[in-house]
C-alpha cells in the first residue's frame, strides 16, 4: 500500500480552512478535532467571567476571551483554539 504524503498547513492556511463547529488544532501541520467535556466548558466560562469582572474592577486595558486561535512556536506549524485566553488590548 502506497501512501501518499498530506502537504503540511501553515498557521495562516489553518486559519483560512479553520472548520465550522467544534474545536480543533494544528499539530505538526495537521488539522485535529478535540473535545473538551462539559465540566471544562463550565469551568472555562466561569473563569472567563471571573477574569473580565476583575479586569473591568481594575481598569486594566486586558480582554479574557474564548475564541482565539494562538500560534504555536513550532515553525508556524502548530496552532490552537485554547479554553481560555487573556491579553492585552494595546499590545504592540
Amino acid at each position: 500500500m502506497v501512501r501518499t504524503p498530506v502537504k503540511k498547513l501553515t498557521f495562516e492556511e489553518f486559519l483560512e480552512q479553520y472548520p465550522d463547529g467544534g474545536i480543533y488544532e494544528l499539530i505538526n501541520g495537521e488539522i485535529i478535532p478535540v473535545g473538551p467535556t462539559r465540566a471544562h466548558k463550565n469551568v472555562a466560562r466561569f473563569l472567563m467571567l471571573a477574569f473580565n469582572d476583575e479586569i473591568r474592577r481594575l481598569g486594566l486595558e486586558y480582554i479574557a476571551d474564548k475564541d482565539i486561535i494562538i500560534r504555536g512556536c513550532l515553525k508556524s506549524l502548530t496552532g490552537c483554539k485554547k479554553a481560555l485566553s487573556v491579553y492585552a488590548v494595546n499590545r504592540k
